[in-house]
């Protein structure tokens, strides 16, 4: 009850310095709405959860900002850590931080990232449930000085009890195909995988591990017909045909 009472307290001292500012926007990556100052819900059958926050300065200067996360509560032996950093393009993460230099509660970027007027920044937020029941609710706070917040948005994971043996088919897309010189490949859904290119005589061109998307430079490809395979625990493979033309 202490704790609780604890958490309470300091979620509420945070509030009060909280200004939103209509010159930050958050949007989920690949969706417009602007979900800053809000909280939204995730499920987890007892993987990893991972939800992807685009955050805008729709300012008319460069600013300069940290994240700021809050821990309001965890079940026992769940983790979580983020990336944060400029966003140039769908692939980049920024700096990493693991849940040893996450310690503290709450805790602050030491690295600051500074985004243009117009541009965004990228903010990547990991939750691993430790088993199939049990929840988590984390504030994320966008300040200038790491203390002065001016933004902010509260995200919830509950993880329930996964059917076994019932497996989904992820969509799997790549493109441009034919393809010259990058390949999207995109698996929405897929958190931990592994991703498979082979040619058309069956010899392994490419076996890394997969968390949702992939940029596959293939300037040194010859031309002619691949496959990718996506699989993963809880799926069922899934592959697809690519040509690489030059």
């Amino acid at each position: 009850m202490k704790k609780q009472l604890l958490l309470i307290f300091s979620s509420f001292c945070f509030g009060a310095f909280v200004m939103a500012q209509d010159e930050i926007t958050m949007n989920l990556v690949g969706n417009t709405d602007d979900i800053s100052g809000t909280t939204i819900t995730e499920t987890s059958t007892g993987s990893e959860v991972h939800v992807e926050v685009e955050v805008f300065n729709t300012s008319s200067m460069a600013k300069t900002w940290y994240v700021t996360r809050l821990e309001l509560n965890q079940s026992m032996n769940w983790t979580n850590n983020l990336c944060w950093g400029p966003n140039p393009d769908p692939n980049f993460e920024g700096i990493c931080y693991g849940v040893s230099q996450m310690a503290t509660n709450p805790w602050t970027t030491p690295n600051s990232v500074t985004i243009p007027a117009g541009g965004s920044g990228k903010l990547i937020v990991y939750v691993t449930p430790n088993d199939n029941s049990g929840s988590g609710s984390y504030k994320y706070y966008i300040s200038e000085n790491g203390t002065s917040y001016d933004d902010s948005l509260q995200i919830n994971v509950s993880s329930t009890a996964s059917v076994k043996d019932m497996k989904s088919t992820p969509s799997l897309t790549v493109a441009p195909n034919p393809a010259s010189d990058n390949l999207m490949i995109s698996a929405p859904g897929v958190d931990q995988g592994t991703i498979k290119v082979v040619d058309v005589l069956g010899n392994m061109i490419l076996n890394e591990s997969f968390n949702g998307s992939r940029k596959l430079n293939v300037e040194s490809f010859r031309n002619g017909v691949y496959f990718v395979i996506i699989e993963g625990n809880g799926i069922q493979s899934v592959n697809r045909k690519f040509v690489v033309r030059h």
